[in-house]
């Protein structure tokens, strides 16, 4: 045993690098959690319609799909199932021992978005829909970071996001008044 144990080591090491360099390279649309739930509070849900037309974007450039993300957005009731199916069987190789149940959430979000027909003021269940989605980004929070740990998790507000939550916020004030103080 001619080897010192306490030497330095003579293989070279390096970094290996990260997979996914920036947002565009990460498998899902990144946003964090909070600000996931405070765009769809402010905008009264229509942030959904960018969230899902994202993720329908990433999904068609990794699989190379057929598939147009704007019209699976904007008919998400239609799709989905199929978008939280692939999220939830995504990249068995994270080792995320958490799942959801895709078929639930989406069954919950379907329901719930459909209750927006319901006259004053039950319209407003409608806009708990959110909470069925938030397991989802979660999800898929948990799978961009073992995808590359130093992603950016999108938790800031841009200047978009915050004329977003004002003005939405300000029409949710004003459907509120006037849901329960008609003129």
């Amino acid at each position: 045993m001619n080897e010192n144990p306490y030497a330095t080591p003579s293989a070279p090491v390096a970094d290996v690098p990260s997979f996914h360099a920036d947002a565009r390279d990460l498998p899902w649309f990144a946003v964090s959690v909070s600000k996931f739930l405070v765009m769809s509070v402010c905008t009264m849900t229509a942030y959904h319609v960018y969230w899902f037309y994202k993720h329908w974007s990433l999904v068609k450039r990794r699989e190379q799909a057929n598939i147009l993300p704007a019209a699976r957005a904007l008919f998400a009731v239609f799709s989905c199932y199929q978008l939280f199916k692939r999220i939830r069987d995504y990249d068995d190789q994270a080792r995320i021992k958490e799942r959801f149940a895709a078929g639930a959430l989406a069954t919950g979000w379907i329901i719930t978005s459909l209750l927006r027909r319901l006259p004053d003021p039950y319209w407003w269940i409608s806009m708990s829909g959110v909470i069925f989605v938030l397991p989802v980004q979660a999800r898929v929070n948990a799978l961009n970071a073992a995808a590359d740990a130093r992603h950016d998790p999108n938790g800031n507000y841009s200047a978009w996001n915050w004329v977003a939550i004002v003005l939405g916020g300000l029409l949710r004030l004003f459907a509120l008044a006037g849901t329960f103080h008609p003129l």
